[in-house]
C-alpha cells in the first residue's frame, strides 16, 4: 500500500485493505485462554511423590480387603486433591478478566470519513482518534498529539499519566492497549492488535505460568524422594524377612504396606494443602488473584517490598489545603485561580467524580469554591496550544489569546522567574522567602505546585525563563488508613519496605513517618541527584540503608 492510503487526511485505509489485513491478523480480541480441562486439573494434584505413595498404599491395602484403612488413606488423599482442584479451578476463570480492557467502540478512519466502530473490526494500519477519557483499544504508534496524557498504570503501576508526543522517545510515541487517555486527543496508527500487543503478551504469560517449584515444594520433594527410597527399601526387606520365616504372600504384603504407610506422614499434604487454600482465600478476599496454592508459600519468602507512595501508600484523592501569594488581593487570587482551570487537563463531572489527573482535578475543586465557573473560564480564554510536562522539564504551559499559564514543580518553576505579580503591580521575587514557604509545606507531609504566567510573545521562547510567579499551592493526598498497619505487619514479618517517589523530598519523608517507613529523627532520603552521582558500591549501601528514595 503506498502512503496516501494511509494517510488519515486522505482517506485511511480503505474496504479492501481492510478485508486483506483481517484474513492475515485476524480480529482485535485476546483469545480465550486454554484452561486446562476439569479432569486434567484432577489429575495434575497427584503429581507429588508422597501422593503417589499413599495412593499405592490405599490400593494394595483394598485389594487384600483391608477396607478400613484403605479408606482412610483415601479420604486424605481426596482431602488433599479437592483443596487444589477447587482453588486452580477458580484461578482459571479469573484469568479471564483481562478480556474487559479492550474498549468496545472507536472512531476510525475508513473510505475517507471516520466510523464509529467495534474495537474488535481494528486491523494493523487503521488510523483511530483519541480522546479525554477513552480506552486505546490496541498498541499504536501516535502520529498527531494536543496536550496528551496516558495512564499506563495497567501496565506500568505508575498512578502519574505519562505525556505523549509524536517528536519524544519511544514511551511518548506509543500507545499502549488497555491504558487510558487522562487528557487531550490525538491521532495513532495502530501496530498491533489481539494477542501481538503489550496486554496480549502479558494476556499469555498468565496464561502459559513457567514450572517453578516454590521453596517449600522443593523441599517437599526432596523429602518424598527420600522417603520413596526408604519405603521401597524397608518394605522390600521386610517381604523378604516374611518370606524366610514361611509366611503367606498376602501376609508378606501388608507388613510391607503396614511399614510404608508408618513411615510415611499421610498428614502431611492435608495439612499443606489446608494451610495454603486459607492464604489464598485470604488473598482473595483481598482481590488478589493465586493460580497455584504454592504460590503463596513464595509469597512467604519475600524480604523487601519497594511501593511507590501516589496510589498505594496515599488515597490518591488530593484536596487543596492551602494557596500562598504575595498579598492577599482578589485580583492577584483570581489570576491564580485562572492559571489554576487554563493549565489544567481534567474535567469534572459533579464534586467527587471527574476524569484526569488527581492533582489537576483538585485545582479545579478549589477554583469552584470560590464561585468560578471552570466552563466559562475556558470558553473567554480558548487554548491556543500547550506545552506538555516531561520529567525532564517538570511544567506544564498553555498558551491563550491574552497569555500563557504555567504550572510545575516550584524549586524549577522559581529558577525562571524574575518578577512576582502583587497588588501593585510586579516586584522583584525574593527566592529565599519562597524557599522556606515551599519546603514548610512539604515538611507538612503535602504536595506542592507553583502557578506562574507569561506574556504570549515569549511562546517560542518559552524556556529561556522570565515569567512571572504568582505563588505556589499546597495539597494533601492523606495515607491510606489501613497502610500503617500493613507496614507494621510487613516488619513484624521481616520484610523490609521501601518508598519509591517524586514528590519533594521533605514531602515523601513525612508521609513515610506517618506510615511507619520512617522511624522519628533525622530523614535518611536519597534524591535523584544523590543516587545519579554515588559510584556502584556507594549505591549497594544506599539500597542497603536508606528505604525512602
Amino acid at each position: 500500500m503506498d502512503a496516501t492510503e494511509h494517510d488519515p487526511m486522505v482517506g485511511g485505509l480503505s474496504s479492501a485493505a481492510v478485508l486483506a489485513l483481517r484474513q492475515q491478523y485476524g480480529l482485535n480480541r485476546l483469545p480465550t485462554a486454554h484452561a486446562p480441562r476439569w479432569w486434567q486439573q484432577l489429575l495434575a494434584q497427584f503429581r507429588n511423590t508422597l501422593i503417589v505413595i499413599l495412593l499405592a498404599a490405599a490400593l494394595l491395602s483394598l485389594v487384600l480387603g483391608h477396607l478400613v484403612d484403605g479408606a482412610i488413606i483415601g479420604a486424605v488423599i481426596l482431602i488433599n486433591t479437592m483443596l487444589g482442584f477447587v482453588q486452580e479451578n477458580r484461578a482459571e476463570k479469573a484469568v479471564q478478566a483481562l478480556q474487559s480492557f479492550l474498549a468496545p467502540q472507536v472512531l476510525v478512519r475508513r473510505d475517507g470519513a471516520w466510523q464509529h466502530l467495534p474495537a474488535e473490526a481494528l486491523v494493523p494500519g487503521d488510523w483511530v482518534r483519541v480522546e479525554n477519557g477513552a480506552r486505546i483499544s490496541a498498541d499504536m504508534r501516535l502520529l498527531e498529539a494536543h496536550a496528551l496524557r496516558v495512564d499506563e498504570s495497567l501496565l506500568t503501576g505508575e498512578s502519574v499519566p505519562v505525556n505523549k508526543t509524536t517528536s519524544g522517545d519511544a514511551g511518548e510515541l506509543l500507545l499502549r492497549a488497555g491504558t487510558l487517555v487522562t487528557g487531550g486527543d490525538g491521532v495513532g496508527q495502530v501496530t498491533a492488535i489481539g494477542s501481538a500487543t503489550e496486554i496480549g503478551r502479558i494476556h499469555q504469560l498468565m496464561g502459559t505460568t513457567l514450572s517453578m517449584r516454590s521453596p517449600l515444594l522443593e523441599r517437599i520433594s526432596r523429602l518424598s524422594r527420600t522417603l520413596a527410597f526408604t519405603v521401597v527399601l524397608l518394605a522390600a526387606i521386610a517381604t523378604g524377612i516374611a518370606w524366610w520365616r514361611g509366611e503367606t504372600l498376602e501376609f508378606a504384603l501388608l507388613a510391607a504396606i503396614s511399614l510404608a504407610v508408618a513411615i510415611i506422614p499421610e498428614g502431611l499434604p492435608a495439612i499443606i494443602s489446608v494451610a495454603l487454600a486459607l492464604g489464598v482465600q485470604r488473598m482473595a478476599q483481598r482481590g488478589a488473584i493465586v493460580r497455584r496454592l504454592p504460590a503463596v508459600e513464595t509469597l512467604g519468602t519475600v524480604t523487601v517490598i519497594c511501593t511507590d507512595k501516589t496510589g498505594t501508600l496515599t488515597e490518591n484523592r488530593m484536596t487543596v489545603q492551602n494557596l500562598v501569594l504575595a498579598d492577599d488581593s482578589p485580583a492577584l487570587l483570581q489570576r491564580a485561580l485562572r492559571v489554576m482551570i487554563l493549565c489544567n487537563d481534567a474535567q469534572l463531572y459533579n464534586d467527587k467524580s471527574g476524569i484526569g489527573d488527581p492533582l489537576e482535578q483538585a485545582l479545579l475543586r478549589y477554583a469552584g469554591t470560590y464561585g468560578v465557573d471552570v466552563d466559562v473560564s475556558r470558553m473567554k480564554s480558548p487554548r491556543v496550544d500547550a506545552r506538555p510536562f516531561s520529567h525532564e522539564q517538570p511544567f506544564m504551559a498553555t498558551r491563550h489569546s491574552d497569555g500563557i499559564a504555567i504550572k510545575g514543580a516550584p524549586e524549577w518553576v522559581l529558577r525562571r522567574c524574575r518578577r512576582m505579580a502583587t497588588a501593585s503591580g510586579v516586584a522583584e521575587v525574593v527566592p529565599a522567602y519562597w524557599h522556606k514557604v515551599i519546603a514548610d509545606m512539604a515538611t507538612a507531609g503535602m504536595r506542592t505546585i507553583a502557578l506562574a504566567s507569561a506574556v504570549d510573545g515569549q511562546w517560542e521562547t518559552l524556556d529561556d525563563g522570565g515569567w512571572t510567579w504568582l505563588g505556589v499551592v499546597a495539597l494533601l493526598d492523606p495515607p491510606r488508613a489501613a497502610v500503617p498497619a500493613a507496614i507494621a505487619a510487613c516488619r513484624s514479618a521481616g520484610i523490609r519496605v521501601i518508598m519509591v517517589t517524586g514528590d519533594h523530598p521533605l514531602t515523601a519523608a513525612t508521609i513515610a513517618r506517618q506510615v511507619g517507613i520512617l522511624e522519628d529523627g533525622p530523614a535518611a532520603v536519597v534524591d535523584h541527584d544523590r543516587w545519579a552521582g554515588a559510584d556502584a558500591e556507594e549505591r549497594q549501601a544506599l539500597a542497603r540503608d536508606v528505604v525512602v528514595f
